[in-house]
């Protein structure tokens, strides 16, 4: 007869399996898409980062500027790079990878991550809000489960590309753990930490500056 360790059963396969289910979760938004196209996804505000990324790609090749014009951009604006809205870091992330991808599979491949990354960011906010590991999973799982899926709100903004919205928040998350972690230890590697994340999250995407 084979017997099961709670406790090991709890601290590895656990921790695993729900790994493998946002995984699967992941895979399964993106189901719809034919990776025969070199383009990523283009229903609503995700056309918008494609252009992004195709605009901040052209500028630092040709210049190595980080601003410029845009022409198509109503009556014309200027095209500030670090303060387009969301979508900047999808776009800088996709012009370091141009050199072995297309612009549009590269945004394909980033899009896919960020998605799989938010029950990740939420497990590392609470693990060092609280030091839990259990409390941790727990919040990965539910994460997890509400995300896309049993929340509807949740996956409209996925649906429809507003989901850079949803990765600032869950970095917002971090950026206030490590924040409270500083005030409490007050060492040198959370206050980088938390530094890192409040830099991190306007690149991601402007309207978290309001929660810094």
């Amino acid at each position: 007869m084979i017997r099961f360790n709670r406790n090991v059963l709890m601290e590895k396969a656990l921790p695993w399996a729900l790994v493998f289910l946002q995984i699967g979760k992941t895979l399964l938004f993106f189901r719809g898409v034919d990776l025969s196209l070199s383009t990523p996804l283009l229903n609503v505000d995700f056309s918008f980062y494609y252009s992004g990324a195709l605009k901040i790609h052209e500028l630092l090749t040709r210049s190595g500027r980080a601003w410029g014009y845009d022409p198509f951009q109503m009556a014309g604006y200027p095209f500030v790079t670090s303060f387009s809205g969301s979508g900047y870091l999808f776009a800088l992330g996709a012009h370091w990878m141009s050199g072995f991808l297309s612009i549009g599979r590269s945004l394909l491949l980033l899009e896919f991550l960020v998605m799989l990354s938010f029950p990740f960011l939420a497990w590392l906010a609470v693990f060092v809000w609280s030091g839990d590991k259990n409390f941790s999973w727990t919040m990965f799982f539910v994460v997890t489960l509400t995300q896309g899926i049993v929340e509807p709100l949740s996956r409209l903004f996925i649906e429809k590309g507003l989901f850079p919205y949803q990765w600032a928040v869950f970095t917002v998350f971090c950026q206030v753990a490590f924040f409270w972690r500083w005030v409490r230890e007050n060492t040198w590697r959370n206050w980088g930490l938390q530094t890192f994340f409040s830099v991190l999250a306007p690149m991601i995407h402007s309207v978290s500056v309001v929660y810094i």
